[in-house]
């Protein structure tokens, strides 16, 4: 994914200058191109720690790990609530899971058309030893570097952001 992080939205005229007016605060511009290079950082070097244990990418992991937190086989509708996957990827990485042998479907005895999905034994070792490598790349990449105050600050901060 290629994301557009131009620090200068007011084309080499800075706030004031024109475009851009009514913008008070030019600090706040950059904050994004940072978010972006931290994320992506980060991401590149969790799939680089999952791929050794099978995993192809942090959603695949995303979905393992809501699978081992549930206390029951879930729906595809479920893992989409509890993800930041949408349908048409979740069919598609579900069938990888399921012909690398880490999860199986099953068809629903409530209802017929639903079908559940749940991690195999395999899936269950694969996830708990993948979660290890992943949670140690998070606290190298992010614990390590800031503290766990600035972890809380950060959070927060980020989570303001992302409210609507």
């Amino acid at each position: 994914m290629q994301m557009h992080i131009n620090t200068d939205p007011w084309g080499n005229k800075g706030p004031g200058t024109g475009r851009g007016q009514g913008m008070n605060n030019f600090d706040a511009v950059s904050v994004w191109p940072a978010i972006v290079r931290a994320y992506q950082g980060i991401r590149a070097e969790a799939e680089r720690a999952l791929k050794p244990h099978g995993i192809a990418s942090l959603e695949e992991y995303d979905v393992l790990l809501e699978l081992r937190r549930a206390a029951r086989p879930l729906t595809h509708w479920e893992i989409e609530e509890r993800t930041l996957l949408r349908q048409y990827q979740l069919s598609r990485l579900v069938e990888r899971l399921v012909r690398k042998g880490l999860a199986e479907r099953t068809v629903s005895n409530d209802d017929g058309r639903a079908r559940l999905i749940a991690l195999t034994a395999k899936g269950r070792k694969v996830q708990k030893s993948a979660g290890n490598a992943y949670m140690a790349v998070l606290e190298r990449k992010i614990a390590q570097r800031i503290g766990q105050d600035q972890v809380t600050a950060v959070k927060s901060l980020l989570d303001r952001i992302a409210a609507d």
